[in-house]
């Protein structure tokens, strides 16, 4: 069973929001996966049978708002989920905004003008976002990553340049070098770009795409 990479809880730092947009695109993403262990692991691991259990306990009211519901006590703090429920207060500030109508099979519909970018936007998922990125664009990605990651090497404060689930997590210097050479890696193998997952508990999948 593949694992998504976890980080645990490293130094304070203020991270800027960028809103996703819902993207589309037909390239075909390879089920080849990199991932890279964090240097604090105090964090779970999910699964993608984590991922499909818990789904069971999230659900949709009557204003549409998504909340999490009948979750075993254990798997609450198993699985972070105070965290998974700080995303869901964003997205529901989302859907009282107008901006989005988070659908009943749980898939997310975004009614901004800036949908229609189509590729290379973040997009909403009830786990977190997902982007896919060119080639030229993972590498000016990975570039940023390096450049978040070195200011904190030195105690700099920085603006993360990936949208965040909730402002409870805080990542080191070595979760963005990770990420950088997760995304030069995959976009090396495809020549093509990759896609981007990051999950409410800072998680993240890098794949190539092909």
């Amino acid at each position: 069973m593949k694992k998504i990479l976890s980080y645990g809880l490293v130094s304070i730092l203020a991270l800027s929001l960028v809103s996703p947009t819902l993207a589309h695109a037909d390239t075909k993403i390879n089920q080849e996966e990199i991932t890279y262990q964090g240097d604090n692991n105090e964090f779970v691991n999910l699964s993608e049978t984590d991922l499909n259990e818990l789904q069971k306990s999230v659900k949709i009211n009557e204003n549409g708002h998504i909340h999490l519901e009948n979750v075993p006590p254990d798997q609450y703090q198993k699985y972070g989920l105070q965290y998974l429920e700080e995303h869901f207060n964003l997205l529901n500030e989302q859907v009282d905004d107008g901006q989005i109508i988070i659908n009943q099979d749980l898939s997310i519909t975004n009614l901004t003008v800036k949908a229609r970018a189509v590729y290379g936007e973040w997009t909403n998922h009830w786990w977190g976002y997902d982007r896919n990125f060119g080639k030229i664009a993972a590498e000016k990605y990975a570039n940023e990553c390096n450049k978040v990651a070195t200011k904190l090497a030195i105690g700099a404060a920085v603006a993360a340049p990936l949208y965040w689930v909730s402002a409870g997590i805080a990542l080191s210097s070595g979760y963005y070098y990770l990420l950088e050479s997760a995304v030069n890696e995959a976009n090396a193998k495809s020549n093509r770009g990759v896609e981007v997952k990051i999950y409410w508990t800072r998680n993240y999948s890098v794949k190539p795409l092909y």
